[in-house]
């Protein structure tokens, strides 16, 4: 029995009962959120992931030619992949100003040809994606 005098929730409630009513509430609905599959951490992160998205009529997707042969991003590793994706979204808003030689040296390392396609895109009722527009954005020689 002394165990459990000497744990921080017994010497919470001795000490300082508010609080302990306080973290007690907090776990609890911690526990009751990640049980229904809601968010780990719901009062900090509300909304965060939990929000449903919309559904488009159109989607915006990007796709990388290296002298003609499509870069998968299935290939790359996932934070490769996720600074490739950042910087060509950079490049499509005319907000912001990208070095294109720092993206091109991102994509490929030796001198090769590139392109960059801006694709406007939607899906068909079986799930399957169609391309509306094939725009080019970017193109080193």
């Amino acid at each position: 029995m002394k165990f459990i005098q000497h744990t921080y929730l017994f010497r919470l409630y001795a000490e300082f009962k508010l609080l302990y009513v306080v973290v007690c509430i907090f776990v609890l609905a911690t526990s009751w959120f990640a049980l229904h599959s809601r968010e780990e951490f719901p009062f900090l992160l509300y909304g965060m992931y939990s929000l449903k998205e919309e559904a488009n009529e159109t989607y915006t997707a990007y796709t990388i030619l290296v002298d003609g042969k499509e870069l998968k991003y299935a290939d790359m590793r996932d934070t490769r992949e996720e600074l490739i994706s950042s910087l060509i979204r950079e490049l499509d808003s005319p907000a912001t100003e990208v070095k294109e030689e720092w993206l091109c040296n991102k994509i490929s390392s030796a001198e090769k040809k590139i392109q960059i396609y801006k694709l406007t895109c939607h899906y068909l009722a079986d799930g399957s994606p169609h391309v509306l527009q094939k725009q080019l954005m970017y193109e080193r020689h």
